[in-house]
């Protein structure tokens, strides 16, 4: 039976027991008649326990299946003959084994324990446990509990010695306070045998209550303990579990050097992240969002942020534990700064640990508008005109859709002072590369203008240098990243995107009462254009070394055996599809990195952030563009573990309205193996109904969504 009262001691670390062993000497060396709430199941006044509802009545754990005396006998003397020295050599499990063997036989000899319950006047008041140490009879002095003091305190009793010998009624009681009858058959316990009428055990307690009104004296005096040493120990074990306890604790000795590199207590420093994070959970506070299949996002606010800066703060183990939660995902751009910080973090010890999710943001910057000002103006107008007018279908006039009617006046102010660059001579502000002239001149005077000119100069300098990895000691982009994710054991989610990542412009002002001022016009100016906006810039967008920048990433990845679970690309559609190429030496190394992918997200769609008022119309994509963008394809597609997929192929379909069997990609509908794929989303995207048998299979799946599909051939 489990011990009540002293199990929160027997389980701290001691000298003594430095496992904090349940099973340990104390046990059996602790005065259990100190200990309050024990009760014996076999008492015969069993209904007064319901007058004291703290006392528990120990129950034995193991019932009918606990061992007899000669079969524990048996086992414990087995195990305390198996052989020390052969443990020294053993392996773990071996030695794991032995420890649950001698626990099991201690389970067997703590199941029985001697109980006994005393009596005050007719109630059962308290019971105790007969401690091993105690070979003789309790005394009135050392049997007493304090539950029993204090009742003699309130009444008045008085400790007096008994000159008479005649009280024949205290003297010849049984353990429990029980007057013993010649008739009675006592148990080895000094018990009496339960099976008497309960008239005959409760009668004579009413005769002592009538005695104690007249003359109060002490409740009771307990009967010797009959067992003598021998027959006690054979009873109840105590030198064999000893002997079991002290082998364990050689056991564990040898298990803690042989499974730790130092011999230390095992602390919550200890445990991985996997184990840490759910363990922090309810400290984290965190709600969780899951889209699909992909990773859950945290999203926190101030309060759950601060509570876990407080953990940080609190001692460097807390620090340790508390700083891989703090974000789950890192954003890298094609900067300097950003890249340094992927480093460090990749480094940390602490932080890379809680990084699952990297992405990498594209957007595109023109060379053209970063040496040309008379470009930046062509450019500063298009965006302006691209994202705050709109044509009227009825008058096929362009009017004001900006936001709110207060801002409208200071829009047309702006333009018009940007503007009045046209009216200088053209061919001059063409050819401005250097400072010098009238067309310069005038524009370095415009404040804003000249400022986010230089700023996006600057940036588009600063990309050209991290590419070419001219920064880092001449690692490129692309090492760089790829060994910073080697080195963080949880990424197992790669986004690429030509979006900055940031919060959208029209978001970020919303609540500014004039968006047409410096700070939120220079914000505006200097941000790079997703790869759809960059068609429209004087390059074309031809000089997009970023789409390059996806398929080398992704080799790399696959060079390094670096297994990703989630890849998702979200972009817009590129000036020229070629960039998607993979070249035919390149593609079983591509495929590599994507061999264990189970979800797949691949959009060319355009920003949904971005109104195009202006309707855009582009030429028809060449042949060979498109056999680049199925190449592509065909590799992400080559996972055997894929569940769920989502294409999109929405600014497709735009650009080929007239003809939409011109962007069908063949690799899509090709038979693949695919046994675990359960969930598929598919969006503006070219059908050939000939061979939906094979995009099916004999597999369950669920089409969530079939977003305006396009019948190229069949029926």
């Amino acid at each position: 039976m489990d011990p009540v009262g002293v199990l929160d001691r027997l389980t701290i670390e001691e000298p003594d027991n430095p496992v904090g062993n349940f099973f340990h000497t104390i046990w059996f060396d602790t005065e259990w008649h100190k200990v309050k709430g024990y009760g014996d199941h076999n008492a015969e006044s069993y209904d007064s326990y319901r007058d004291y509802p703290d006392v528990r009545i120990p129950q034995s754990l193991l019932g009918d299946s606990r061992w007899s005396p000669e079969q524990i006998d048996a086992r414990a003397d087995e195990l305390c003959r198996r052989p020390l020295e052969n443990l020294d050599t053993a392996d773990l499990a071996t030695l794991y084994q032995n420890l649950h063997d001698i626990d099991e036989a201690l389970r067997h000899i703590q199941d029985d324990w001697p109980v006994k319950g005393f009596y005050v006047g007719s109630q059962f008041v308290e019971a105790v446990v007969v401690p091993p140490q105690e070979q003789r009879a309790y005394t009135y002095e050392e049997g007493l509990s304090d539950f029993e003091d204090e009742l003699m305190a309130a009444h008045g009793w008085a400790d007096m010695e008994d000159e008479d010998d005649d009280d024949d009624f205290f003297n010849n009681v049984d353990g429990l306070g029980q007057p013993i009858h010649e008739d009675d058959d006592i148990d080895g316990l000094g018990q009496p045998d339960i099976n008497i009428p309960p008239e005959h055990a409760h009668e004579p307690h009413r005769e002592a209550v009538d005695d104690e009104e007249k003359n109060p004296s002490r409740p009771f005096d307990p009967k010797p303990y009959s067992l003598n040493a021998e027959e006690y120990q054979a009873r109840f074990h105590v030198d064999l579990a000893k002997r079991l306890l002290q082998r364990c604790k050689h056991i564990r000795g040898i298990v803690r050097i042989r499974s730790r590199k130092h011999v230390r207590p095992l602390n919550l420093g200890d445990m991985p992240h996997d184990i840490l994070a759910p363990v922090f959970a309810a400290e984290e506070n965190q709600t969780i969002i899951e889209k699909g299949y992909r990773p859950l996002e945290y999203h926190r606010d101030k309060q759950q942020l601060d509570l876990m800066k407080s953990l940080r703060l609190t001692c460097r183990s807390l620090a340790d534990m508390m700083s891989p939660l703090l974000f789950s995902s890192f954003t890298v751009r094609l900067t300097d700064e950003s890249l340094t910080k992927l480093v460090y973090i990749s480094r940390h010890p602490t932080l890379g640990k809680g990084i699952k999710t990297i992405r990498t943001a594209a957007p595109y910057q023109d060379v053209f508008i970063a040496e040309n000002p008379a470009h930046f103006v062509d450019h500063v107008l298009y965006l302006m005109v691209q994202s705050f007018m709109i044509d009227d279908e009825d008058t096929g006039r362009s009017r004001w859709c900006g936001g709110l009617p207060g801002e409208e006046a200071a829009y047309f102010e702006f333009m018009k002072s940007v503007a009045n660059f046209r009216s200088l001579d053209r061919d001059e502000g063409l050819n401005a590369r250097m400072p010098g002239g009238d067309w310069y001149a005038a524009f370095s005077q415009h404040a804003l203008l000249f400022r986010c000119w230089n700023v996006y100069r600057n940036k588009v300098a600063e990309e050209f240098r991290v590419l070419d990895g001219i920064y880092n000691e001449g690692d490129n982009f692309v090492r760089l990243v790829v060994d910073a994710i080697a080195r963080m054991p949880s990424v197992e989610t790669l986004a690429f995107s030509d979006h900055s990542h940031d919060q959208p412009w029209a978001l970020r002002h919303r609540g500014t009462r004039n968006k047409f001022t410096d700070e939120p016009l220079f914000d505006f100016f200097t941000r790079g254009s997703n790869w759809e906006n960059a068609r429209n810039l004087p390059s074309a967008g031809s000089q997009n070394r970023c789409l390059l920048l996806l398929v080398s990433l992704l080799s790399t990845i696959g060079s390094r055996n670096i297994e990703l679970k989630h890849l998702e690309i979200n972009v817009t559609a590129p000036n020229t599809l070629t960039g998607f190429g993979v070249a035919p030496e390149a593609r079983e190394i591509f495929q590599r990195a994507l061999r264990n992918v189970e979800f797949l997200k691949f959009h060319i769609s355009p920003d949904p952030f971005n109104r195009t008022p202006i309707p855009l119309k582009y030429p028809p994509r060449e042949p060979e563009e498109l056999d680049s963008l199925d190449e592509f394809l065909d590799c992400l597609l080559s996972s055997n573990n894929l569940r769920e997929l989502d294409l999109s192929f929405k600014s497709l379909r735009k650009e080929n309205v007239d003809n939409p069997v011109r962007y069908y990609l063949p690799s899509l509908w090709k038979a693949r193996p695919w046994p675990h794929l359960r969930k598929a989303t598919l969006d503006s995207v070219c059908m050939d109904s000939t061979k939906l048998k094979n995009f099916l299979g004999d597999r369950p799946l669920w089409l969530t969504e079939l977003y305006k599909p396009h019948m190229s051939f069949g029926t």
